[in-house]
């Protein structure tokens, strides 16, 4: 998970989106990106390396 918080992070996050639409709407700024636009979504990416990044901060 560490090489890759982005790409990591946004397959979370998408598969997330995905498999559970209906957590998309508890993240104001991801409510405008259609499904099929969340996996190559920087945004997205982004906020998912942030998450795993504090996660693994947590589990230390």
């Amino acid at each position: 998970v560490e090489a890759d918080y982005n790409g990591n992070g946004g397959l979370v996050l998408t598969r997330l989106f995905t498999e559970h639409p209906d957590t998309q709407k508890l993240f104001p700024k991801f409510t405008g990106i259609a499904q099929s636009d969340l996996a190559g979504n920087a945004a997205v990416s982004a906020h998912g390396a942030t998450v795993l990044k504090k996660l693994g901060e947590l589990l230390r």
